[in-house]
């Protein structure tokens, strides 16, 4: 059975990072809220993350796709 909930629960966005901007069309690594790691494919980005060690440790890799007005719904 579920739990009930009181009163509306309010989440806030995720917010994209402006700093993306800079780095439109290449692979990111994002952890705390700062790019530590950019390159040309996910292949070398996987490279340039390994070799920071453990800063590299739990970031999230993620492709910078150009402007857009389209809507994208993530499924995960």
């Amino acid at each position: 059975m579920g739990i009930a909930r009181g009163g509306a629960e309010h989440l806030e966005p995720v917010r994209r990072l402006p700093d993306l901007d800079d780095f439109v069309g290449k692979w990111v690594a994002v952890k705390g809220g700062h790019i530590i790691a950019a390159a040309d494919t996910s292949r070398a980005l996987v490279y340039e993350v390994h070799k920071l060690g453990a800063k590299g440790k739990g970031a999230v890799v993620q492709f910078v796709p150009p402007p857009s007005d389209s809507l994208m719904v993530g499924v995960g």
